[in-house]
């Protein structure tokens, strides 16, 4: 099989970068033929619209390599739908990974400027009602995104004949908003895997693992240490990762004079953070905004480790609650210190859980789970029966 897979361009390695070369290599492995199209940098504003230079461009690639099938993932930020359509016109069947809410949600995050959660996704409200922080042009902003992503949404639609979608909750927004229901849970997964570490644990280290940003509900996590520590004083929190938050963060800690008990530890290499994981007790991810599929929460899971996790968007799908870890009421710094101090009281507890976890990722978020998966709708479609 000939497969083209086609994604914005790489900026760095986010979990969307991470999927699409780690597709690439699995399908390679398994002895597919693979070209991946992503530029290396993004074009002019005016293309993420529509880019003719992206259409012109495919076609030749099209042309050339002659795929039995187009495999999109983010489009929106470079080569636009515009390559959606140069191989509709070339006959190429095409399936597409929804790696985040943009195809619901203008602004990705499902939530209002008031910070409630959105209820409608994309809709006529989005042309003039800022979702934004009501600043000089927002509102204008907010009305050009939502025309961009019409135009998008309604070429996907003429063209896509098969959707993947990494969560449950993604795939109900997409059913619910975009009106369509060719879509398949498809998890994200963990490419190499090998067997968690054997050595016993018994430590008090919480590990987060992010950018340090307003949206992953770092400062939750910050202040819900302030809380166990009077109950437990030996807990220990590593950051690992930076970000614009990171100053305000370490503020807060002084603020909350948790200071000492927190290790800013910045961006590490895959390695290092896979160590570090190994030597937690917990992952914690207390994000405020919908998630779609944490490769976090995957790559935690591999490891055998239980995730303390936000009830809200993919998150769920990671955590089995009180059974792979606990789901918490996101923003809610109470319920995130119950969590964990009882988590450290129960140490034994954490190792159950971690087991149970290691198996939910073989079962749902290793490659051969994944390949299972996307091989069989690539046929699918392929023969025109998606």
């Amino acid at each position: 099989m000939k497969v083209l897979l086609v994604h914005d361009f790489f900026d760095g390695l986010g979990g969307a970068e991470q999927i699409v070369q780690a597709t690439k290599t699995l399908l390679e492995e398994e002895g597919h033929s693979v070209l991946l199209y992503a530029p290396a940098r993004p074009g002019p504003l005016a293309g993420r619209v529509f880019s003719i230079r992206h259409y012109f461009s495919i076609l030749k690639e099209i042309r050339k390599f002659e795929p039995d099938i187009m495999h999109a993932h983010n489009i929106y930020r470079n080569v636009s739908a515009a390559v959606l359509l140069a191989a509709y016109h070339m006959k190429v069947p095409i399936v597409m990974t929804l790696h985040d809410f943009q195809i619901v949600c203008p602004k990705t995050s499902l939530v209002k400027e008031n910070l409630l959660p959105c209820e409608s996704g994309f809709g006529y409200q989005c042309f003039y009602s800022s979702c934004y922080p009501r600043k000089p042009f927002n509102t204008l902003y907010q009305g050009l995104k939502s025309l961009k992503l019409s135009l998008h949404r309604f070429i996907i639609l003429k063209t896509v004949r098969h959707f993947f979608s990494p969560s449950v909750c993604l795939m109900d927004w997409t059913r619910k908003n975009l009106g369509v229901s060719n879509i398949t849970l498809l998890p994200n997964f963990v490419l190499s895997d090998r067997e968690p570490s054997s050595k016993p644990l018994k430590n008090n280290t919480f590990l987060f693992i992010g950018k340090l940003t307003e949206q992953k509900g770092v400062d939750v996590l910050i202040k819900a240490l302030a809380k166990v520590r009077p109950v437990i004083p030996g807990v220990r929190l590593k950051l690992v990762g930076d970000g614009p938050d990171e100053q305000l963060l370490k503020k807060l800690a002084a603020d909350l004079q948790v200071s000492d008990l927190i290790t800013f530890m910045g961006k590490l290499s895959n390695a290092k953070v896979m160590e570090e994981i190994d030597d937690a007790l917990c992952v914690v991810i207390p994000s405020k905004y919908v998630e779609n599929c944490s490769m976090v929460g995957i790559e935690a899971l591999s490891r055998g480790k239980p995730i303390i996790a936000g009830n809200i968007g993919g998150l769920p799908d990671l955590v089995d609650d009180h059974e792979t870890g606990f789901l918490v009421r996101p923003n809610d710094p109470d319920d995130l210190s119950e969590k964990i101090i009882h988590l450290m009281r129960n140490q034994a507890l954490s190792h159950e859980m971690g087991t149970r976890a290691r198996t939910k990722y073989l079962n749902s978020f290793s490659k051969q789970a994944y390949s299972r998966t996307l091989l069989s709708v690539y046929d699918r479609v392929i023969q025109g029966n998606s």
